[in-house]
């Protein structure tokens, strides 16, 4: 992986977010935790304002909080995430759009979640961007979605997407 960013300081970072997913597998989520949010907090003090490498350290911090339950702060870092690539790329991110989806499913926000997921659809074909990971990963959440939603019919045409895009 290429670092974003020369010198002491920002490889440092780099390090950090290696820290995150080594203690991320072996279970350690504490420790992702608190190495997640140190590299936030160095990203932010080396690059204020928007910059590829807070967005990417937003996005992490948000996971790791995600898989830890704690959902109500991991939707803030995600939602600063999204915002944040919206403006860096100026056009929807449908990668943090996935990531909210998934999340609201799991707080048992399912019509929240199938919006999101549903618009990470007319984004993909507004583009005309056709088969892509995104849009194979939204049809696979989805199916998730509608497994806990109770639609087995619906969560079934879903996964069947998500392996006919994967294909």
């Amino acid at each position: 992986v290429r670092p974003l960013c020369a010198g002491p300081d920002h490889q440092l970072a780099e390090l950090l977010g290696e820290g995150v997913n080594l203690m991320h597998t072996k279970g350690d989520n504490p420790a992702a935790k608190r190495l997640a949010l140190q590299s936030l907090e160095m990203a932010e003090r080396l690059h204020p304002g928007d910059h590829e490498h807070v967005l990417r350290s937003l996005g992490t911090v948000g996971w790791v909080l995600h898989d830890m339950a704690e959902f109500e702060a991991a939707m803030s870092y995600l939602q600063r995430a999204r915002s944040m690539y919206r403006r860096l790329h100026h056009k929807d991110s449908i990668v943090y759009d996935v990531k909210l989806g998934l999340l609201f499913k799991d707080m048992g926000r399912y019509a929240e979640a199938e919006r999101i997921l549903l618009a990470v659809h007319g984004e993909v074909l507004q583009r005309g961007d056709g088969k892509t990971v995104g849009l194979a990963n939204s049809h696979l959440t989805l199916a998730k979605l509608y497994t806990d939603w109770g639609g087995a019919g619906r969560a079934e045409t879903e996964a069947r997407t998500a392996l006919d895009l994967h294909l």
